[in-house]
């Protein structure tokens, strides 16, 4: 049986989804310059670094991550550079 998909969008650095969740897969959108890239980290902005992630500028990007995905035991921060948003989906 399939487990429930949520989802979570962010426009800022910070908390992506709270608690012990799995990142299946995300959205990105980036700004229209500079070197948009999201730092995905364990629990908060000092927690280890999970995934590092850089996209081209005006541009949609959306990421599969392969077989069940990344488990973020204290929860999903993320660090957003030059990106307007970003929607995770947990499962």
């Amino acid at each position: 049986m399939a487990s429930s998909i949520i989802a979570k969008t962010a426009t800022s650095t910070g908390t992506l989804n709270g608690g012990r969740t799995r990142l299946k897969s995300f959205v990105v959108r980036s700004a229209s310059s500079g070197s948009p890239a999201a730092v995905f980290k364990n629990g908060s902005g000092s927690g280890t670094t999970l995934l590092t992630m850089t996209f081209l500028a005006s541009d949609d990007t959306q990421v599969s991550i392969p077989d069940h995905g990344i488990i973020f035991p204290d929860g999903c921060h993320v660090t957003l550079t030059n990106v307007d948003s970003i929607t995770g989906f947990f499962g």
